[in-house]
């Protein structure tokens, strides 16, 4: 084949990639109902890991958020929808070299997931080792630096950001649960303590519990005041904390 011919074919194939990435992207913008599934917002799905934090929900109230929150899943979003997109169109123009054992499984398993009742995102998990695997198939890691570098950023970031949720969880959790431990010291039930969700699960709950521990402030959440007496304010502080305001409120019924 003449070196001209080699570049128009080459050309051909750029420009039918990036109209069908485009395609795909756009397309899924438009039809892409997360919430349907789970939550709206990315990342999606519920359990483990949402948009403030790791397990917020174990704790009532609505949690504190961290420094640059907005940016970074709408960022995210971003680039997760166009890997999507690009992958989804390798997939149907390079069929030989994309579509794999692994490619298959992946594809297969995300789309049996769209009938769970409530997905969860621990059932991504065992993805992991599947898409490692597809992409080692698919780039020459030995010749593909680009490819190392973005990894290592990538996995830098990962771990940076997770040390920082699982930091703030620790934190939350320790206060929360030493203090309950006190209470019954003093002769408190455990069931009378609204605690965490580990709390209540291992003890239970009485319906006249006495205190509770939330992430709402009397100011933001007022129905507390009219049963309530604020009685702490702890601040979550550990080194780089990147959390606004970390509050969590102990009150004693009246």
């Amino acid at each position: 084949m003449k070196l001209g011919e080699l570049r128009k074919k080459r050309m051909v194939s750029t420009i039918a990639f990036l109209a069908v990435t485009a395609t795909i992207f756009f397309t899924l913008n438009h039809f892409f109902k997360p919430g349907e599934i789970s939550w709206e917002e990315f990342p999606y799905f519920e359990n483990t890991f949402e948009r403030t934090g790791f397990l917020p929900r174990t704790i009532q109230g609505t949690k504190y958020y961290f420094r640059g929150n907005y940016d970074l899943y709408k960022n995210w979003d971003l680039i997760a929808k166009v890997l999507v997109a690009t992958t989804v169109s390798g997939i149907i123009l390079f069929r030989k070299k994309l579509f794999n054992i692994y490619s298959i499984f992946i594809a297969g398993y995300l789309v049996l997931m769209v009938f769970t009742a409530i997905f969860f995102d621990r059932y991504i998990l065992q993805l992991i080792p599947f898409l490692i695997l597809f992409l080692l198939t698919v780039f020459d890691i030995k010749e593909s630096r680009s490819f190392k570098v973005i990894s290592t950023i990538f996995a830098i970031f990962l771990i940076a950001f997770s040390m920082q949720l699982a930091t703030d969880f620790v934190s939350v959790q320790s206060y929360i649960w030493g203090k309950s431990e006190k209470l019954t010291e003093s002769g408190i039930k455990r069931s009378g303590i609204y605690a965490s969700g580990a709390w209540k699960r291992a003890y239970g709950l009485s319906p006249n519990f006495k205190y509770y521990f939330s992430f709402d402030s009397p100011a933001i959440n007022p129905s507390l005041q009219s049963d309530f007496n604020l009685v702490e304010t702890h601040l979550i502080e550990y080194p780089g904390n990147l959390f606004v305001n970390p509050i969590v409120y102990f009150y004693e019924r009246r």
